[in-house]
């Protein structure tokens, strides 16, 4: 059986694989506050969605929609700033979906999408959203 702790394990262990320096921000569970200049660098949000339910004969799948956002505030090279960050939400998405590292935790694991967003803050922050599905067959017995 999947459990929301095991997701979010899951997930704070892979971005530690990326980027050690990284913390969750366990102040926003719905990713409704945006992180401030200081925070930004420091931080990840993670935001795990609402489970869709789905019968399959002899036992049923659970899918769960993954939100990541991922920050940079920039001071000075704001081209090379944004790379460097495109670049680890591209790190993220290999190193989230990669079989070997969910095997025996779920059933599969994808990344829908990566999109740059533009904070509407004057504080120079950059936000990157990784979306994922995580997905758990379970068979009855």
């Amino acid at each position: 059986m999947i459990t929301v702790s095991s997701i979010r394990s899951y997930f704070d262990a892979r971005i530690k694989e990326v980027d050690p320096t990284l913390n969750a921000w366990d102040k926003d569970l719905f990713g409704n506050n945006d992180l401030n200049k200081a925070q930004a660098d420091k931080y990840y949000n993670l935001v795990i969605g609402p489970v869709s339910a789905t019968n399959d004969g002899n036992g049923f799948n659970n899918s769960f929609p993954i939100t990541l956002d991922i920050y940079f505030s920039y001071k000075r090279d704001l081209i090379d700033n944004f790379d460097a960050l495109y670049n680890k939400a591209l790190s993220l998405q290999v190193y989230c979906i990669h079989p070997s590292r969910y095997t025996n935790i779920f059933s599969f694991v994808t990344c829908e999408s990566i999109t740059p967003i533009e904070e509407e803050t004057n504080d120079n922050t950059v936000k990157m959203r990784l979306e994922f599905t995580v997905r758990k067959d379970c068979q009855f017995t």
